[in-house]
């Protein structure tokens, strides 16, 4: 068997991961036939050995939707998989969006005790809270770090 995607049949789990998939779309692309679309994603099957790939548009504030992705789909039923409402890339966005945020924070290097009951951190300098509180504070969930 002569598949032209062997070299993209890994798995997406970083941001780098991800940018660097973008930049081969259009190569992808020449090896798939379109199943079925959705809401900005599509179902793609390659045409050489039948398995299933998903493009989504992981950029899609990007003027025309930014540029797809295409990955993978290794489920026994990847019709089913396609249909469920979660997406992989925005997870990888939001997981690289989340420690972003996190690293800007910087340390806890205040005067003061985290606002918060029961924490004995030092507050983040221009907070009352310390850096995972303040995390919490500002997105509205656990803080994973």
């Amino acid at each position: 068997m002569n598949d032209q995607l062997t070299e993209y049949r890994s798995a997406l789990l970083t941001m780098a991961d991800l940018r660097e998939r973008v930049k081969h779309s259009e190569e992808i692309r020449k090896e798939l036939s379109e199943v079925k679309v959705g809401d900005w994603k599509a179902l793609h099957r390659n045409k050489a050995d039948g398995s299933y790939w998903a493009e989504e548009f992981p950029f899609g504030e990007m003027h025309g939707g930014g540029l797809s992705c295409f990955f993978l789909i290794e489920e026994d039923d990847p019709i089913a998989a396609f249909d469920r409402p979660e997406h992989s890339t925005s997870s990888i966005i939001k997981g690289f969006e989340k420690k972003k945020f996190w690293e800007a924070l910087g340390e806890d290097e205040g005067d003061q005790i985290c606002r918060t009951q029961g924490c004995a951190k030092m507050n983040m300098r221009h907070s009352v809270f310390c850096r995972e509180h303040h995390y919490e504070s500002i997105r509205k969930e656990p803080c994973p770090f």
